[in-house]
This record gives C-alpha cells, structure tokens and sequence, in this order.
C-alpha cells in the first residue's frame, strides 16, 4: 500500500495527529525559553591558592590533590582539574548547567573552610572566583599606535570615560 493511499484511507487519523502536533508545536512555542544570548558553558569555580616557598611538586601532593579531593565530592561536580607550578596552586571545578554559579561559588568556599586544617599552614588565603558566559564582554576594542604608552593613556583617560556613557 502506498503512502497516499494510507493517508486516503486513514483521514481521520491523519486528522488527529495533525492536530495534536499543532497543539503540542503551539504549547511548546509558549513555555520553551527564549533567550538572546543564552548560557553555553557550564558554571566554572576556580581556586587560586599562593603557597610562598613551595616547589610545584610540593604544591601539586599537599593542596592541590587535598583540594581537589574535597571538591570531587560536591553536589553537581562534573570535572575537577588542577595545576601547579612553583608557589600556586590553580584548581578548577566545572559543575552541571543547571547548577548556579553563586551557589556552586558559595559550597567550594564551604569545602576549603572544612578541609581548612589539612592544608599547609604556611598557605595564602584561596582566592575563590566564578566565571559564567555572561561575564564576557559585548565588544572588544584594541587600540594601537607608534607610541603603545601613550595609545594606552589615551584608551583609559579618553576613549574609556566615553564608551561608558553611551546609554545601553
């Protein structure tokens, strides 16, 4: 049987799927969000932790690996990954889309408050800092020049005052 007389033959089924996909299509246009720049990366909480005097050896076995430990095991993690060099520790931690930032921020500064005695005491405090795609810049301007001091000077004390006030 051809695919035209199917339909011939079976109108009134044809009929109600016709209409249940207008009325699911129509529903789903209504609740679906629209958003003009919408979230592509996932909420990023990095950990910038100073340890004067250590070697990256020394900072990657007794705070990276203690920090990343300690984050593994929150709610929503996804990925956790480290590096070290001489002095700092870099520990970054990627949760699920449908986790906040400000939330996720707030249990990894939970986590290194609770993990806080077996970490070396010779450490800076961490430096917590999230990052979102709503946290990058609209536009991007570079400004060059013979003289790169002065092209600088004239960016921040002329151009920059300017682009500020523009409404919007």
């Amino acid at each position: 049987m051809s695919f035209t007389r199917a339909v011939v033959n079976n109108r009134y089924t044809v009929w109600a799927l016709l209409a249940a996909l207008v009325i699911f299509g129509a529903i789903a246009y209504v609740r679906l969000p629209m958003q003009l720049f919408p979230d592509t990366a996932p909420p990023l909480v990095n950990v910038i932790t100073v340890y004067p005097g250590a070697a990256a050896e020394d900072v990657a076995i007794n705070l990276s690996r203690v920090l990343e430990d300690s984050f593994a095991s929150l709610e929503g993690v996804v990925k956790v990954k480290s590096s070290s060099q001489d002095n700092l520790s870099l520990v970054s931690v990627e949760f699920h889309y449908d986790r906040e930032v400000e939330l996720a921020a707030v249990d990894v500064q939970n986590a290194i408050a609770a993990e806080r005695g077996l970490l070396p005491p010779g450490i800076r405090e961490p430096q917590v800092l999230k990052f979102s795609t709503n946290d990058r810049p609209v536009i991007t301007l570079g400004v060059s020049g013979p003289d790169l001091a002065a092209a600088r000077t004239w960016a921040e004390d002329t151009l920059a005052p300017e682009l500020q006030r523009i409404t919007g």
